[in-house]
């Protein structure tokens, strides 16, 4: 008898161990942080920052929004006592590597466990009490580092998202809008809104290789307002479970065959010579056959979608009701201005030079782009900014024709 109820004992401990609820959990941390600063080379995250802290303010959350970062002001807490890098939503854009992302007055947030003066390590806070942390900048969730979007959410953040290439923040700009507008709802789950932000054309289509580590498949809300059992951080929602998506080489020439009969099949009447294929995304592939007039890339065409098994799961018409002949009577009926694209470049460059000197300063690309939106034909210089320690920021200058 007194065996059994020693064995009772334990198995009720056991029991009650198992389905306490953590102390240390989202649950009620309805606080939000957004950091986004102008920077001394002339790019600048604060409309980002901007628009996602009235997303929080939005859906309740006591919001806290920093554009002039220092140690003091990160390292404080909201009202409640709440830590600010330990905020329920925490929203990081700016100047970024696969372990850091940094802002002004030399403060560095990075993938380390201790915080040094304006050296940050976003290990040395408790974040388990996170439901979505964004690192938005370039190669923050890049696949060959352990990088810091990883390095969150292994240190107990529920959703951590990063990105693995590049990101220019001028396409990265709409993306966002459209993936806060859904996530605000309080329902649809992150994985949902960035597939859904992924739909649409972008000037620069690598917006679309964001990649997510934890419960993908659910809105932050959900983490901040159900009491969550302890332990209870992987299982089917564990960011194993979404297979990144990696072309094999070998077969690619047959992949992009079926993907263009996919396409012929959904409109025959496309002719493949006045598109360019991109092809992006890390949880699924997006296919994005982009229309050209002649030399002229616009933001129309389709997008093709396949996910990680290599199935078709949805094709998204982004023409918008034009034709290829109405764009092109559209583009040559614009009298644009005469531009002296060499005299423009070294006017932008000598620009950045004067205002940032602590790094590389480049033009990777100049793009002739008619935006549909707006009517207006434009030339678009993207610029790279790469900083000291490797970290880099990609933006545009656009000038209209």
């Amino acid at each position: 008898m007194k065996k059994i109820n020693k064995y009772l004992i334990i198995i009720t401990i056991t029991i009650l161990l198992s389905t306490r609820v953590n102390a240390s959990s989202p649950y009620n941390n309805k606080t939000s942080l957004s950091v986004g600063v102008s920077y001394s080379d002339g790019t600048s995250s604060v409309t980002h920052a901007n628009y996602a802290n009235s997303t929080y303010s939005s859906m309740g959350l006591t919001t806290k929004k920093i554009t002039n970062t220092t140690t003091s002001n990160l390292l404080s807490t909201h009202s409640n006592g709440t830590k600010y890098l330990e905020s329920g939503i925490v929203y990081l854009i700016g100047h970024a590597g696969y372990n850091n992302i940094s802002f002004l007055n030399n403060i560095v947030i990075s993938s380390s466990n201790s915080t040094t003066g304006s050296l940050i390590g976003i290990g040395s806070f408790d974040n388990s009490k996170t439901a979505l942390i964004t690192f938005a900048g370039c190669e923050t969730a890049l696949q060959s580092e352990y990088n810091i979007a990883r390095f969150a959410y292994e240190s107990g953040a529920k959703i951590s998202m990063g990105w693995t290439t590049e990101l220019n923040i001028g396409s990265y700009k709409n993306w966002n809008i459209r993936f806060n507008d859904l996530i605000k709802d309080k329902t649809t789950s992150v994985l949902s809104a960035a597939q859904s932000a992924s739909n649409h054309i972008y000037l620069f289509n690598n917006v679309k290789n964001y990649k997510i580590y934890g419960q993908y498949n659910k809105n932050p809300w959900y983490f901040m307002n159900t009491a969550i059992i302890a332990g209870n951080y992987g299982g089917s929602n564990n960011f194993d479970d979404i297979s990144d998506y990696n072309l094999n080489n070998n077969k690619i020439n047959n992949k992009i065959n079926n993907i263009n009969s996919q396409l012929l099949k959904f409109s025959n009447d496309i002719d493949l010579n006045n598109y360019k294929l991109e092809i992006n995304g890390v949880h699924e592939k997006y296919y994005d056959y982009v229309l050209y007039v002649d030399d002229i890339r616009t933001n129309l065409g389709y997008t093709i979608v396949e996910n990680n098994r290599g199935e078709v799961s949805r094709i998204v018409d982004n023409m918008n009701g034009y034709s290829y002949n109405d764009i092109k009577e559209i583009v040559s009926s614009i009298d644009g201005n005469n531009i002296n694209l060499s005299k423009l470049e070294n006017k932008i460059l000598k620009k950045h030079y004067l205002t940032y000197d602590n790094g590389l300063i480049q033009i990777k690309d100049i793009i002739k782009y008619y935006d549909y939106e707006t009517g207006k034909l434009y030339y678009v210089f993207e610029i790279e900014i790469s900083g000291p320690s490797g970290e880099k920021i990609l933006t545009t200058h656009v000038e209209e024709i």
